[in-house]
């Protein structure tokens, strides 16, 4: 009997451990802001932080702004600047830190910061406009998408003219680059996408027929100087063309098309290793792992292909096969249904952690509007230092302390934070012991940090 004992001890013990946690656990470390829902971002890979923007309410509210967050949810405070009566629609980082921004302001002379007459603008490291920078005048408002190349060229696309366009890195226009997108029998043609792949090649991704007159469906490549790149050629599924695509670090393309998510080959053929997965409902985001999986943001979406059903989020494996372990539990609210949910865009992070913005009120019961981070990846938690030991902590569940029997806890900080994500308690580990004597009943989270190295793991308190 008492071997029993001693193998069920075991058995819970390591039930309770870190890797018992799951990918898709919300990150209570993650300061949430209470952001507004549906907030426009970009995620700085540089950096790892986040760049939001505020839209302005109505006349009466006109003013709108750049803000950014730290890589724990924190403001940053030295990146702020305000704007009047303007939208931000769309933005990207050069090599040499500066930004270009395309917006939509309509009362030009009160725009903070930005020239009087140009619809994208180049901002400076610090926010400060750099003069340097020709903005041409006769732009449309709606620019939504801008790439900066790795010359530090910056392509957009003119949804006016319908013509993909570059400018220099001085802003001027690089005439020898016009790529005019084009669909047949009068219909209205989409770009939803520019991207540059690991080759400086550039993908384009929308509803079209035909680019400068050449047959090309929906999703196209060019060589750098803006032509055709004819070993690219792909015929995609979906009558509906293609709305979002990620890159592969082997250069295979991962795209929403529509209610589908479809891989191809390098030189544009379908991928049949990978399960083409199809559906109903709406599939906004998608961005790959550094495992391979594939997470995946949406609306209420039922997969004919997969026969699930997915509120807000979901993850695939690298096969295109759902991942059943990635396990929302309480999932996204809004309000007190799942019904309103949307998930806009999903970015994984330089930590494999994943962030997702939307239209949500609470994820696993859990208070957080707009912005959230998820754990993504329970292994990356854990550090060389920390491999080398096997984290137990015991009594769990338990009334006063937990004892944390590792080799360097005499160097460990600690944070607690309750389910609702408040931290409650933080301090230097004692000897091994975390004192919780003083802590109400209920579940929280621990977070062991020793210098960049941090360890995360759930308590009980009875």
């Amino acid at each position: 009997m008492k071997k029993n004992y001693v193998i069920l001890l075991i058995i819970f013990l390591n039930c309770t451990n870190i890797f018992c946690q799951n990918d898709a656990d919300i990150d209570l470390s993650f300061i949430n802001q209470s952001y507004s829902n549906g907030v426009f971002y970009y995620y700085e890979s540089d950096t790892g932080k986040i760049i939001f923007f505020k839209t302005p309410n109505s006349e009466s509210a006109p003013l709108s702004g750049i803000n950014r967050m730290n890589n724990d949810g924190s403001l940053d405070n030295d990146f702020k600047i305000e704007l009047r009566r303007t939208n931000i629609r769309a933005v990207d980082k050069q090599n040499d830190g500066k930004f270009i921004i395309s917006h939509s302001g309509i009362n030009n002379e009160e725009l903070l910061n930005f020239m009087p007459t140009s619809k994208i603008i180049r901002l400076n490291s610090d926010l400060t406009t750099d003069t340097t920078f020709n903005g041409i005048a006769d732009f449309p408002e709606n620019i939504k998408i801008i790439e900066v190349q790795n010359d530090n060229k910056i392509l957009f696309y003119d949804p006016i003219s319908k013509i993909v366009k570059r400018l220099n890195e001085d802003g001027s226009i690089d005439s020898n680059f016009n790529i005019n997108i084009e669909s047949n029998f009068g219909a209205t043609s989409i770009i939803n996408q520019i991207s540059i792949d690991i080759n400086n090649k550039i993908l384009i991704a929308g509803k079209f027929d035909t680019a400068n007159s050449i047959n090309a469906k929906n999703l196209i490549r060019l060589n750098e100087d803006g032509t055709l790149d004819a070993s690219f050629s792909t015929l995609t599924i979906n009558s509906k063309g293609v709305n979002k695509f990620i890159f592969q670090d082997d250069n295979k393309i991962i795209t929403i098309e529509g209610t589908s998510i479809v891989r191809y080959n390098v030189n544009g053929t379908r991928d049949n290793s990978f399960s083409i997965l199809q559906g109903v409902g709406q599939l906004n985001s998608i961005d790959i792992q550094n495992n391979g999986k594939i997470i995946v943001g949406c609306e209420n979406y039922l997969s004919t292909s997969n026969s699930f059903n997915a509120v807000g989020l979901f993850r695939l494996n690298s096969d295109g096969s759902l991942d059943n372990t990635f396990d929302l539990k309480d999932g996204f609210k809004k309000g007190n249904s799942e019904q309103d949910v949307i998930i806009t865009n999903v970015q994984v992070t330089n930590t494999n952690a994943i962030l997702v913005f939307g239209f949500f009120d609470t994820y696993q019961n859990v208070q957080a509007s707009g912005i959230i981070q998820l754990i993504g990846d329970v292994n990356s938690l854990d550090t060389e230092s920390f491999k080398k030991e096997n984290l137990i902590y015991y009594p769990n569940p338990t009334k006063n302390k937990i004892f944390i029997p590792l080799s360097k806890n005499n160097n460990l900080s600690y944070k607690v934070y309750s389910i609702l994500g408040k931290e409650v308690n933080s301090g230097i580990l004692t000897n091994g012991f975390l004192d919780i004597s003083k802590l109400s009943e209920g579940i929280y989270y621990v977070y062991l940090k020793n210098n960049s190295e941090e360890i995360k793991f759930k308590i009980i308190k009875n």
